[in-house]
């Protein structure tokens, strides 16, 4: 069980390292820099006792890539409504979907290269899906 939560935590800080970095870079606020820098110490952790440096530097570049492409999934899904059950049902869902996923890939190995990306963007998969099914959850991102 605790090997799974330190999973989870890894694969969270993977998830959350490109948006901590661009609130850093683009607000300057101590609050965020505080935060990438607990994320980045997860990450450093991480790397000193199960994995190696390089390895968790390719996942958060390819985590990066992959929040990219989670982004676009839910622009072009159209998931940007506004209701309330509907954002509940979104996250809850994208939230067990990505640290699950997270989670299986930093317990094995190299598939944190590949699994923890993938479950990104089943996430954003899951807020379309979710989404569109629910009522008010799908809008237009674009106006």
């Amino acid at each position: 069980m605790i090997e799974w939560s330190a999973a989870a935590l890894v694969a969270a800080a993977l998830f959350a390292l490109p948006v901590l970095v661009l609130s850093a870079l683009e607000d300057r606020g101590a609050v965020w820099f505080a935060a990438l820098a607990a994320d980045l110490c997860i990450l450093v952790v991480h790397a000193w006792r199960t994995s190696s440096p390089l390895i968790v530097l390719a996942a958060a570049l390819v985590v990066a890539v992959a929040a990219v492409a989670f982004y676009v999934v839910v622009l072009l899904g159209q998931a940007c409504g506004g209701g309330t059950a509907a954002a509940f049902a979104e996250w809850t869902g994208a939230a067990v979907i990505g640290l699950g996923l997270g989670a299986w890939g930093v317990l094995n190995g190299l598939r944190i290269l590949w699994v923890t990306p993938f479950a990104l963007v089943c996430a954003g998969g899951w807020i379309v899906l979710a989404a569109n099914l629910v009522p008010g959850g799908a809008g237009s991102c674009f106006n």
